[in-house]
């Protein structure tokens, strides 16, 4: 039952591969339970069952298809050695390399590609999860995932009970089959320090070449950021609330009911926030440090959805409304939508930190 290119006695996972058949099928797992193996073999047998067959990879921090932070998809017209060799067709950006924090994002994401897998033709979606499936945010994530997708096969892959409470929501429903399957001895828990090392090895690999990009803030829009969504603080304004905060304010914006601001470090008295917010007349202030955009990592997209590239923030010229990202990706012109994520990483990999949602 194994593909030639894949060592190891998988034979408790034959059921999976009688079982599946036309449509879309979802792994659910913890950690290190083979999730990855199963879809490259699920993707081979039906690829030689002669349908047109798709993955989606939605592992954002272990990602095979694409760079780490975005959901890939790719389809496959001949049986592989792993999902690592199929080159993305498409791919969403989430701009995280794990879900908390960005579970809506990730969920949106791995049903929009789930989605133009389908209209690309394909009989077969294998739909690869990350292994957070524990505690109540594993649960929600899962469930959540499972009434977008809507999918035909459900294999949960389990070391005991762990995917129980993930999946319990499918215990009624008539068109999901679920299959029950044990973690094979062959498939071996990965130490924490090789899963990061993996990461960014793949991210430097992604931004081997990258060169400065610098973009127009008046010719791209800008999401998953307060920036650009208000009017431009005037000068003075800039002063008092540098004066209130007792740090630089570099830049700042105003809208109907919030006041957001790039700072050169946080502020470390709640008053100065109070004046500002009562001085501008609106019921919330956003405080940005400077450090919180360097590095970040951001997706490229034409506008339409349609993906483009990846980048990390090098600089945001206020004054003359510029974003220089550095980046592989050659035309500019091709970049009408930049979409912030929560990650701050250098292009060679190390990871710097992330950001709460909301913070930038």
């Amino acid at each position: 039952m194994t593909s030639d290119a894949i060592s190891g006695d998988y034979t408790e996972w034959a059921p999976a591969l009688d079982a599946h058949g036309a449509g879309v099928v979802m792994l659910v797992g913890d950690m290190d339970t083979g999730k990855s193996t199963l879809a490259c073999l699920l993707v081979n047998a039906s690829v030689d069952a002669g349908r047109r067959t798709a993955v989606v990879d939605s592992d954002l921090g272990q990602s095979e298809i694409g760079p780490p932070t975005c959901v890939g998809m790719a389809f496959a017209s001949e049986p592989v050695k792993r999902l690592s060799d199929l080159a993305p067709d498409a791919l969403a950006f989430v701009g995280a390399c794990s879900p908390t924090g960005a579970g809506m994002e990730t969920v949106v994401a791995t049903a929009s590609l789930v989605r133009a897998a389908r209209e690309g033709g394909a009989e077969t979606v294998i739909v690869d999860t990350c292994g957070m499936v524990r505690g109540m945010a594993g649960r929600r994530l899962k469930q959540a995932k499972l009434a977008a997708l809507q999918p035909d096969v459900v294999i949960v892959l389990e070391r005991g009970s762990e995917c129980q409470h993930a999946v319990a929501p499918l215990r009624y429903r008539r068109r999901t089959h679920v299959l029950r399957l044990p973690v094979p001895a062959c498939v071996q828990r990965k130490p924490v320090a090789l899963r990061a090392h993996r990461r960014a090895a793949r991210f430097a690999r992604y931004f081997d070449g990258a060169q400065p990009m610098t973009l127009s803030m008046d010719e791209v829009a800008l999401s998953g950021t307060w920036l650009s969504s208000g009017e431009p603080l005037e000068p003075r304004l800039r002063r008092f609330a540098t004066i209130a905060l007792g740090v630089v304010v570099y830049h700042g914006e105003r809208s109907e009911d919030y006041v957001g601001l790039v700072t050169s470090a946080m502020p470390t008295s709640p008053a100065g926030v109070q004046s500002v917010q009562q001085e501008l007349g609106v019921r919330s202030a956003v405080v940005t440090p400077v450090d919180r955009l360097r590095h970040l990592v951001v997706g490229l997209d034409d506008g339409e959805g349609r993906w483009v590239g990846i980048g990390t923030l090098a600089r945001i010229d206020f004054a003359r409304r510029l974003l220089t990202a550095l980046t592989p990706v050659r035309s500019s012109g091709a970049v009408r939508h930049v979409r912030f994520g929560l990650l701050r990483r250098r292009p060679d990999g190390a990871e710097l930190g992330t950001n709460r949602p909301g913070e930038v």
